[in-house]
């Protein structure tokens, strides 16, 4: 499905909006900034609202510290609107149709709990009457703050540390305020914005203790081991064959 593809457009997107800060010259990281948000725009409406969102802290950011690559940004964004264009007829219907009847359900806390450890676990929801729901919120509230801790003593990474955590937030604080009002905020779509708090995440763990990098690691993959198992015997379960049956 589009999930995956969207977590790579916007991750990209990302990393390139990154280098055209550090290197505002370069053509290349214009054209393929350009391309990745029109991609991650085009694949979900959360990859709209994120890349909305990088093109206007880039802009704030630019202002600040390099006006001189303005100019090249705002030819980028209206690049983004006009290739954009063709799609604002079904954007439009689908919001009329979120916004009439969305099967989408918002339970406070619970959707934002399960949101939020569906990104460390890869938990279906099916499994919330279950430990690992719990132990998956455990363990990303404890690296997310290790993460913020180590990032903040950082004294020459604050630009990859703030645009990545910044947009991160912003996306999710925005879908959970719109979802009080209209549902929108499910596990799989915060799938858009997952690359950049792993991007913040490895930031961290990259001078860190090595035993301590390789606990998380197996810690992931004893999570991701456990859900695909799930996944497997759902996908091949004998009540799957009633329907080529019928």
């Amino acid at each position: 499905r589009m999930y995956t593809w969207l977590l790579l457009f916007v991750t990209m997107s990302s990393i390139y909006a990154q280098r055209l800060i550090k290197n505002g010259n370069s053509n290349k990281n214009i054209i393929l900034f350009t391309l990745f948000n029109v991609a991650a725009s085009y694949t979900h409406y959360y990859g709209l609202m994120t890349n909305v969102l990088i093109n206007l802290v880039i802009i704030l950011w630019l202002i600040k510290t390099n006006r001189k690559m303005i100019k090249k940004i705002i030819v980028s964004i209206l690049c983004q609107i006009v290739i954009y264009i063709p799609w604002i007829p079904n954007f439009i219907n689908q919001t009329k149709m979120v916004s009439d009847d969305f099967w989408v359900k918002f339970i406070f806390p619970k959707t934002i709990l399960e949101t939020f450890e569906f990104q460390f676990t890869g938990n279906n929801i099916g499994d919330w009457n279950y430990i690992t729901p719990m132990v998956g919120i455990v363990f990303g509230i404890i690296i997310v703050t290790y993460s913020i801790f180590k990032n903040l003593k950082k004294k020459d990474n604050t630009l990859l540390n703030l645009f990545t955590i910044v947009i991160y937030m912003s996306v999710f604080l925005i879908a959970i305020i719109i979802s009080f009002k209209v549902p929108i905020l499910y596990p799989r779509y915060i799938l858009s914005i997952t690359g950049l708090l792993y991007l913040y995440l490895a930031n961290a763990l990259a001078d860190s203790n090595k035993k301590f990098i390789i606990l998380i690691c197996v810690l992931i993959m004893i999570f991701g081991i456990k859900t695909n198992i799930k996944v497997f015997h759902d996908n091949y379960h004998p009540s799957n064959m009633q329907q080529i049956e019928y």
